[in-house]
């Protein structure tokens, strides 16, 4: 009966460790980058995450204008939650560097280490993962959501 009771203790613990979420080191600084740009001005838009929790929105009308640009401190833990995210997907092992008039941009950047993703358009485009698909577009609402509540504080 004690054999049957450890064997039984031993598979339980074998699938608890096996079931748990990967463990995802998160590199101490990095930067998480979401734009648009192109169409008949050649201007864009675009949102910087930094791993120190700062958030740098920004603008431009033309390709050669100035960016208008403003800061928000936003959480490094939010923000690191988002890499944990990003690097839980299948992002990494994917590859997309199509074009269009209008081009989107995801950027990943460790250190001396840049990964870059391009697509035409807002949606990613069809063959991307599913789980990077979500993860993008939880991303694009948030970072939305908060640029709209910058901006109504600051019309107030």
């Amino acid at each position: 009966m004690s054999v049957r009771l450890s064997c039984f203790l031993l598979v339980s613990v074998i699938l608890a460790v096996s079931c748990r979420e990967p463990e995802i080191l998160v590199p101490s600084e990095f930067r998480i980058s979401l734009e648009s740009n192109g169409g008949f001005t050649g201007g864009g838009s675009g949102y910087d995450l930094f791993s120190d929790g700062r958030l740098r929105v920004w603008n431009r009308a033309t390709v050669s204008s100035d960016r208008n640009q403003w800061e928000i401190e936003v959480g490094a833990e939010r923000v690191r939650d988002l890499a944990r995210g990003l690097l839980l997907t299948p992002a990494m092992g994917w590859q997309s560097r199509a074009t269009g008039n209008i081009t989107s941009r995801l950027t990943w950047a460790t250190g001396d280490s840049v990964r870059q993703w391009t697509w035409a358009w807002s949606e990613l485009p069809e063959g991307a993962p599913s789980e990077l698909v979500a993860w993008e577009k939880e991303l694009r609402t948030w970072l939305r959501q908060i640029r709209d509540d910058t901006k109504r504080g600051q019309e107030r």
